[in-house]
């Protein structure tokens, strides 16, 4: 078939169900937690027989991103015979597959460009409603509480902090994919918003990760020939004044606290309870190198808490083969990226390959302080990736999988 502007009822059907599960899931947790259960136990297998099952005669033919993902779950089963806590396993055991088959869920259910700019769209949605909706309820206690973090319906303040950075991610494709003008001044609207949401998260990652992403984008768009002179010129004459405005306004929120409270680097890594951890995973990942310790068995080393990190936590828990399939995910999903820059950067139009370099960028920085590998919304936007620059991208961009 010839791929073409219309949106199947596949890729439809799965954008109602990532907003269900995006942020319905989330928001039922406030009161009614059947909803949550509902979508992610009844509707999520019913999607997954409605889009795979079709497809399972193509399923030895998807791209090997996919394939070294699974190879997560077989290690987890080589390596259950050092669990001890088999609940927690089986617990874990399951989001994994889980993840997974909704990676695989997406890249059956999107075959054109419009589709694929669909499920951002859905994403852009649910992050601006979850980081609302959070807002709203916590703003009383945002007025009284000198130390205040926007924790929200995602349970945590790290957690409604990425929701707002892909958020923003999703913002910086569309963007590049629309040309109308009011729909440019809602995205950059948004794009203002989901930053001060992250300023009120008190997130330290996910805000360097922010400067990061609003920083490359500013600079690859604008940041060229004579600009590029000028504009260096401008921020090496009045950087320090910007700087003290922009101390002046942070200085408000925790978040400059928690950036500001340590004086030396031997000092915070001394009192940085996230740095002990990493320590504390590598110590047990030489002890334990091969297989790890077994998957969600980290917890019972560090008196309960998790490593806080992505591929320190796939070496710990499921050993160094398990680490290396791990990095060998985006190792080729870099190589496609690299693969199709000319493709995507046709028609003149060069931030559309930049827009999947920042993507790719930040969801790799991110993982430097969570585990991307375990959640659902980075495994979302891994698969996006693979789908655009295999499916859509690719020299094979005019053929889709058979209905």
């Amino acid at each position: 078939m010839i791929v073409n502007s219309n949106i199947s009822r596949k890729a439809i059907v799965t954008a109602i169900y990532l907003f269900a599960f995006l942020f319905v899931a989330l928001y039922g947790n406030l009161g009614n937690r059947a909803v949550n259960q509902t979508i992610l136990w009844v509707l999520g297998p019913l999607l997954a027989v409605y889009v795979l099952l079709p497809k399972i005669r193509q399923l030895p033919y998807v791209p090997i991103e996919y394939w070294l993902y699974f190879s997560l779950l077989l290690f987890s089963l080589i390596g259950f015979y050092k669990v001890t806590d088999d609940v927690g396993f089986f617990r874990y055991f399951q989001v994994v597959a889980a993840n997974l088959v909704l990676m695989l869920i997406i890249f059956f259910a999107v075959n054109t460009e419009m589709e694929w700019l669909l499920i951002w769209k859905v994403i852009w949605l649910a992050g601006i409603l979850i980081t609302a909706v959070s807002f709203i309820n916590e703003f009383p206690d945002m007025i009284s509480d000198q130390n205040f973090r926007l924790s929200g319906i995602a349970g945590n303040a790290n957690g409604t902090a990425n929701y707002a950075r892909v958020a923003i991610l999703a913002s910086l494709v569309l963007l590049n994919y629309n040309k109308n003008k009011a729909v440019h001044l809602m995205l950059l609207s948004g794009i203002v918003y989901l930053s001060y949401i992250i300023l009120i998260t008190a997130s330290r990652g996910t805000f360097v990760n922010l400067l990061f992403i609003l920083g490359g984008y500013i600079t690859l768009r604008y940041l060229k020939g004579w600009r590029a002179v000028v504009i260096i010129i401008g921020l090496l004459l009045f950087g320090s004044f910007v700087f003290s405005q922009f101390e002046s306004f942070i200085d408000d929120y925790y978040l400059y606290e928690r950036l500001t409270r340590n004086d030396t680097l031997s000092g915070a890594i001394d009192s940085e309870a996230r740095l002990l951890l990493y320590k504390k995973v590598w110590e047990v990942f030489i002890q334990h190198p091969i297989f790890g310790v077994g998957l969600n068995q980290f917890r019972l080393f560090a008196d309960g808490k998790i490593s806080h990190t992505d591929v320190l936590d796939i070496l710990v828990q499921l050993g160094i083969f398990a680490g290396l399939c791990y990095i060998g995910i985006y190792i080729k999903l870099i190589n496609r990226i690299r693969a199709v820059r000319a493709t995507l950067q046709e028609n003149g139009d060069r931030m559309k390959y930049w827009i999947l370099v920042i993507c790719l960028v930040s969801e790799l920085f991110f993982g430097i302080t969570n585990p991307n590998w375990f959640t659902q919304l980075q495994m979302v936007v891994l698969s996006l990736l693979i789908v655009k620059t295999h499916k859509i991208s690719s020299s094979k961009a005019d053929l889709q999988y058979d209905d």
